[in-house]
């Protein structure tokens, strides 16, 4: 796992692609590359806040669907689904962010 923890363009963080220790490290050598402790830890807080918020969305979403729309919206199902994953995957890739910051 990468020990730099840098943010790469803000959307995006090293997938441990480095093993070591330096603060010169290739994976993370884009120019607008942000070292997580240069932002404030209200703004990382509040991005992990709305991640969650759509994470929660999209969940509900999809137990909407299953609920009130199959099996007659079934072609629905991958669309809904697709979304659900990546608000989830953007979420828990921040907010595990923010619980490495807190350590």
């Amino acid at each position: 796992m990468c020990t730099d923890m840098k943010i790469v363009n803000i959307s995006e963080i090293c997938e441990g692609r480095c093993n070591t220790e330096s603060r010169d490290v290739s994976c993370h050598s884009k120019e607008s590359s942000v070292d997580i402790e240069d932002l404030a830890i209200e703004e990382l807080k509040q991005k992990v806040r709305s991640l969650r918020v759509r994470a929660m969305e999209t969940a509900s979403q999809l137990h909407d669907l299953a609920e009130e729309k199959l099996p007659e919206g079934w072609k629905e199902i991958p669309e809904i689904a697709q979304k659900a994953y990546e608000a989830h995957k953007e979420y828990f890739k921040w907010k595990s962010i923010l619980d490495n910051y807190k350590r």
